[in-house]
């Protein structure tokens, strides 16, 4: 695997469902062994993921989402959504949410994420707010959020997983008169 010095980044077209669901299963299977129940990220399956992916690229336009990934060589290790805040409550201004940010295994902890998110909120410069949900127990995750300047806003749901209700808490990013970037590297 490259470093972020290798990797490219670009908008996700359609055809890079299947690609973006491996890595999505993947990360799952890694990342949350230990949180989320062994029996559930064993059975996850990306072909799918794949199709609910391949049906939200094919609609990201009209939905204001944003699916971008991260390529070493011709090899997608990465990706990331991002649109509307999903929050029901009113707000003065719009927020931006991170739906999803996950890398390959093997693409961990060299900026590649950084880089994602990075390009993921460089159009998004009026946002005051960029919010995203992370599991409890993801300890490397929020480590890498807080990395970026976001901090736990003390919103918390639950989120049934596998059988088992897991605790996700809100991030916030504000960066008010800088635009809504993360950290500099």
């Amino acid at each position: 695997m490259g470093d972020r010095a290798t990797v490219t980044f670009r908008a996700a077209v359609p055809g890079d469902a299947d690609a973006i669901a491996r890595v999505h299963v993947a990360s799952w299977q890694a990342a949350y062994r230990g949180t989320v129940p062994d029996d559930h990220l064993d059975g996850l399956d990306w072909r799918e993921w794949a199709t609910v992916r391949r049906g939200q690229l094919e609609q990201a336009a009209d939905d204001g989402i944003r699916v971008d990934v991260a390529l070493d060589g011709a090899s997608i290790v990465g990706f990331v959504v991002t649109g509307p805040e999903r929050d029901d409550a009113p707000s003065e201004q719009p927020g931006y949410e991170v739906y999803a940010l996950y890398l390959a295994p093997g693409a961990w902890g060299v900026g590649i994420g950084h880089g994602l998110l990075v390009r993921a909120l460089t159009d998004v410069p009026d946002a005051a707010r960029v919010v995203l949900w992370v599991l409890e127990g993801n300890a490397r995750g929020r480590a890498f959020y807080e990395g970026e300047g976001f901090r736990a806003d003390g919103e918390r749901t639950l989120i049934h997983l596998g059988g088992k209700d897991l605790p996700e808490l809100r991030y916030r990013l504000e960066r008010t008169g800088q635009g809504a970037k993360p950290s500099e590297r």
